[in-house]
């Protein structure tokens, strides 16, 4: 969804300063048109107002399709025994905790404009998994808005307003159904499309399906990775790391290791996955550099090592996602404690992460994180008298 995203940014922009060349003109030549050869004709007021209501359609359109989308997920998941566990457009999240109740707050992922998450029913085998409808959601949703659109452009005489509107809203609709139906990788993750395709011709891969999603509830709930079954965590043999669904458990099953403290496991696990980095998706690639450079300060402080993982883009990566995602907290700790020698500001970030701990989408990653500074925090000053 970047690459889409990149593409109406540049319609409205192209928009914009399409209607401000045409306005400019009208201003300097006194909508006197007739020195531009073919002005003369135009109804200039017409070709400014039309380039308006192209703007704002364009930009009502990206936000209903894409509000439609995810609704579209959540309404064929219900229908096929999924449960509800949060809805998101844009970084707006509706999130249901683990007293029932809804709450609104704020979370977004790299390269997607909205995500709807849904717990899997449990009495079913993960080879028997509702995988089809559940994904294709959005995408039916998008395409009932086209026809809807197609329909009224066709059978009614509409006025300007309402001819610019329907027109872009079946050009969106068809884009994001492309976008989301055709089987492709986008900023690190599968869309809807590669989703199925590769859930129907690797049964294998529906559990991993399944317990990321399983593993998104229960952290939404409150619950901590170390508290949910070990079953849900398997490690993964890769055989092919642009496999986005297996490297994905691989780093669940890190997370995993990291939140039983088995840091010198999860450094290995990372650095043995790091090997094939350039094969690893961006995303992904990213998530994991956060971890690796926290076990590293943690477990081994190799200063060689540090800078090779803590790149400019890395370290531009972590601060941006750590406002987000309570975990990259814990690597920003480490690095004032550990790699600055900066109690104070370490012991800042701890009192901030305990005291907004709810603010958070997935508050069973802020109690993780907790957790994991408060063993860094032991780890680092039982050394310290150690060494003494």
């Amino acid at each position: 969804m970047n690459k889409f995203l990149k593409f109406v940014l540049g319609m409205l922009g192209g928009a914009v300063i399409g209607t401000a060349i045409v306005a400019g003109i009208v201003i300097l030549t006194d909508g006197d048109l007739s020195g531009f050869h073919g002005f003369n004709d135009v109804k200039v007021g017409k070709l400014i107002l039309s380039l308006f209501y192209a703007f704002f359609s364009l930009a009502i359109a990206v936000v209903i399709n894409i509000m439609l989308h995810e609704a579209g997920h959540l309404f064929f998941g219900l229908l096929t025994g999924y449960k509800f566990v949060s809805y998101r457009a844009f970084n707006i999240t509706l999130i249901k905790d683990g007293q029932g109740l809804f709450k609104w707050k704020r979370f977004s992922i790299s390269g997607t404009l909205g995500q709807c998450l849904m717990s899997p029913p449990l009495t079913i085998k993960s080879e028997d998994l509702p995988y089809f409808w559940y994904n294709a959601g959005g995408v039916i949703a998008n395409l009932f808005l086209a026809t809807i659109s197609a329909i009224i452009l066709k059978a009614f005489n509409l006025t300007m307003f309402w001819e610019c509107f329907f027109f872009m809203m079946l050009f969106v609709t068809i884009a994001i159904t492309l976008m989301n139906g055709l089987p492709l990788q986008s900023a690190g993750l599968n869309n809807d499309g590669r989703n199925i395709l590769e859930l129907f011709h690797h049964p294998e891969k529906r559990s991993i399906f399944r317990n990321q999603l399983l593993i998104a509830a229960e952290t939404s709930r409150g619950k901590r990775t170390v508290e949910m079954p070990a079953e849900w965590f398997p490690n993964p043999v890769i055989t092919d790391y642009k496999d986005i669904l297996t490297v994905a458990a691989k780093h669940n099953y890190i997370c995993w290791l990291e939140d039983h403290f088995r840091f010198e496991e999860a450094l290995q696990e990372i650095e043995n996955l790091m090997e094939y980095e350039l094969q690893v998706s961006k995303l992904i690639r990213m998530e994991l550099g956060c971890d690796w450079l926290m076990l590293e300060l943690v477990s081994q402080n190799r200063p060689a090592q540090i800078e090779r993982i803590n790149t400019k883009q890395q370290w531009d990566y972590l601060q941006t996602t750590s406002k987000i995602s309570a975990t990259k907290l814990v690597t920003l700790y480490a690095w004032q404690l550990i790699h600055e020698q900066n109690p104070s500001e370490a012991e800042k970030i701890l009192i901030h992460l305990r005291e907004n701990q709810n603010d958070y989408a997935f508050i069973g990653e802020a109690h993780t994180a907790i957790a994991l500074i408060e063993h860094v925090k032991e780890l680092h000053y039982r050394s310290g008298t150690e060494i003494t």
